[in-house]
């Protein structure tokens, strides 16, 4: 129920957390996601636990195929065009961006989740806080 709108800068926030054991990023990832990264390192080496969930609408894994523009819903000025050839292409390079994005929390020592829209928040928690070897 909530709507999008602009880009907060997080990064700041977590450096406000430092007695905190355990920190839970929520994000789409696309604003200030080098800050964090780099806030996020420190953190996980003096043994902070620190989650990336990273939410994903279902759009974006499986664009429309009847649109031929899309708008993006936090900047109505952004178009772009979505015919098969863009499509295939844009799958190609959001699947690129996802797998760097995950390799970059992991190598800071972070644990980094996919959150599906329409995943129920019950199941999303449940499944991001098993113990690792459960997942």
């Amino acid at each position: 129920g909530v709507a999008p709108t602009g880009t907060a800068v997080l990064g700041p926030h977590l450096l406000s957390l430092r007695s905190s054991g355990r920190v839970a990023i929520v994000s789409d990832f696309l604003g200030d996601t080098d800050s964090l990264l780099a806030i996020a390192g420190p953190l996980c080496a003096q043994g902070k636990e620190v989650y990336a969930v990273h939410v994903i609408h279902t759009t974006e894994l499986d664009p429309p195929r009847d649109a031929s523009l899309f708008t993006d819903p936090e900047d109505a000025h952004f178009k772009r065009p979505m015919m098969d050839q863009t499509r295939a292409k844009y799958l190609a390079r959001f699947g690129d961006w996802c797998d760097e994005l995950a390799r970059s929390w992991r190598m800071r020592g972070a644990y980094y989740v996919r959150v599906v829209t329409g995943e129920p928040a019950a199941s999303a928690v449940r499944r991001i806080t098993l113990p690792s070897g459960a997942r």
